[in-house]
């Protein structure tokens, strides 16, 4: 309210207004009567609280929709074994596999990972399970030993991290995401078998029934004459030189990095028989039952690579 150029009578608000319901408004009110000007602050919230609940997602059908794709399934020949014959190119019918009779056959997915506690789904709450895993499998009426499959699961999509976490996470860790009957996989029978080579000659002019004189080939001289056959120069051959440079059981292999929980105060293994080693999430796992069952030991053990530990 202004008399001529004067203000007699002014009211300033300056604030922040969010919602919808409830309705929060937070700033500044100013008054000013003549000379004199009033502040006053407030936050003032009014409308019903309306709680958004995003809805959970059911992870069990999605998992058994992939153990059942025929894709999921596969077959796959072991490294110490020969494919000494050609099979006929066998077109499998639905829910049929192919496998030869030395093969491994393997079912693996990645809805979820397998032998690990999730606690989300993507961006998503969990309506069902939170734990799934392989851990029998009959063939007819036999139990069949089982081998984990690893596959690529990114840890921040199955657990609750904070954004430091998942700065400090790696991408993708190979967690278990199927299984592999792998009594197949370690037979090893003989791909060929030595026997001794007599040549029996027969050389005459005039009499037509000379004394047989037997010949013994010279090994020597065979082995040097076989480097130049059909059978030395064959694809399978040259195969096999080149696996008789690797000793069974000894090629390099390079796992994943393992973490284990460990004494901060003396670096030395926390509890070995509560949680031997494993992948980061499955170390975060442990940790956290560990302090649920015991919260004295807060500060005082944390996740270390196992490297670290037996260095």
């Amino acid at each position: 309210m202004k008399s001529g150029s004067s203000t007699l009578f002014s009211i300033k608000l300056d604030f922040e207004l969010s919602g919808p319901t409830p309705w929060n408004a937070k700033g500044t009110a100013s008054f000013s009567i003549l000379f004199f000007t009033f502040k006053i602050r407030f936050n003032v919230t009014w409308g019903e609280v309306q709680e958004v609940i995003e809805p959970g997602i059911a992870v069990l059908p999605r998992l058994l929709e992939a153990m059942n794709l025929d894709a999921n399934w596969t077959t796959e020949l072991p490294s110490n074994r020969f494919d000494l014959v050609t099979l006929a190119n066998i077109q499998a019918q639905t829910g049929q596999i192919v496998m030869q009779s030395f093969g491994a056959m393997k079912i693996s997915q990645t809805i979820m990972p397998l032998n690990m506690e999730i606690n989300k789904f993507g961006n998503s709450p969990l309506a069902d399970i939170k734990f799934a895993n392989v851990s029998a499998f009959r063939l007819g009426s036999f139990n069949m030993s089982l081998d984990e499959v690893k596959e690529a699961f990114a840890p921040s999509v199955y657990k609750e991290m904070s954004d430091d976490d998942k700065l400090k996470s790696p991408s993708y860790t190979q967690e278990k995401g199927g299984a592999k009957l792998s009594e197949t996989n370690v037979l090893f029978v003989d791909y060929g078998f030595n026997r001794d080579v007599v040549y029996e000659v027969k050389i005459s002019d005039f009499d037509p029934f000379p004394d047989p004189q037997p010949f013994e080939i010279n090994m020597d001289m065979f082995r040097l004459m076989v480097k130049g056959g059909a059978i030395s120069n064959s694809a399978l051959s040259k195969e096999n030189r080149q696996k008789s440079f690797v000793l069974n059981n000894a090629a390099v292999d390079i796992a994943e990095e393992q973490f284990v929980i460990v004494n901060n105060a003396t670096l030395a293994q926390h509890g070995a028989n509560v949680f031997a080693g494993g992948s980061q999430a499955q170390a975060d796992d442990a940790l956290v039952s560990i302090l649920a069952s015991q919260p004295g030991l807060a500060g005082k053990i944390s996740i270390a690579s196992a490297y670290q530990v037996g260095s």
